[in-house]
């Protein structure tokens, strides 16, 4: 019975020793999460005066500001679609109104040139063929004439003897104003300046002016070199007309 208690005490002291030194352990884990706590703690108190939840909180403003934009883009990309359906069609519209028109004023300038050629044509039709060139022949006959011939006429005009018979003794003169005066009968004839030959002709020869030597050019004729052969042009120049008046037109 002794060594029966003996075993019991020293199984009591066993676990007594085994609860202190488990109490020990528990001591040194409470110490241990003490200091872990207070590291915690520490933490706790950083994150509170942390920049992180106000940035998390501008993050999430900004995100739904992004929503909101791009909401309002898409809005904006759909009025535009529209927009451009609208347009496209209008440029079509205004290709097919453009091409229209374009063809009505084509179809105008051929009306009037249709009708301007038919007025030319007409005009030409009620012409006397070669009508100019006969002008140019009267124009030439009637330049030579008045310019050479006629001027030679009346020189041979005054070259002719007068009569005077029967005004024996008795002074003719001319009206006021004209150059000289004859007197009979002992009367003196005042002396004048000599008789010019016709203008433009030096010596016999004729002085042309460019113009009318190329008129002659155009009828294809000579034009007269001296005033002998103005006669001789004159006729050519009326055959030349009553050639041309004889041609039908277009040749």
């Amino acid at each position: 019975v002794g060594s029966s208690i003996d075993d019991q005490r020293r199984s009591a002291e066993d676990y007594q020793s085994q609860i202190a030194e488990k109490n020990a352990q528990l001591d040194a884990i409470k110490k241990q999460m003490d200091e872990h706590g207070a590291i915690l703690k520490k933490l706790d108190d950083k994150k509170k005066d942390s920049a992180t939840p106000g940035l998390l909180k501008e993050k999430d403003a900004l995100r739904a500001q992004k929503k909101e934009k791009q909401d309002e883009i898409q809005v904006l990309w759909d009025e535009f679609k529209e927009a451009n359906k609208k347009w496209k069609k209008n440029q079509e519209e205004w290709k097919t109104y453009k091409a229209a028109r374009d063809k009505a004023y084509e179809a105008e300038r051929e009306r009037r040139r249709a009708e301007q050629k038919a007025a030319r044509e007409a005009e030409l039709a009620a012409k006397t063929p070669y009508e100019e060139e006969m002008d140019l022949c009267d124009y030439l006959v009637n330049y030579l004439t008045t310019s050479f011939l006629a001027e030679k006429k009346e020189e041979v005009v005054e070259t002719k003897a007068a009569d005077f018979s029967g005004f024996e003794g008795t002074a003719m003169i001319k009206n006021k104003g004209e150059d000289d005066y004859l007197s009979l009968g002992g009367g003196k004839k005042k002396k004048g300046k000599g008789k010019k030959g016709p203008k433009g002709a030096k010596g016999g020869k004729i002085i042309l002016a460019i113009d009318t030597i190329e008129t002659f050019s155009l009828l294809k004729l000579q034009p007269p070199a001296t005033v002998d052969a103005v006669a001789a042009t004159v006729e050519e120049l009326k055959a030349k007309k009553e050639y041309f008046s004889t041609l039908p037109r277009g040749e």
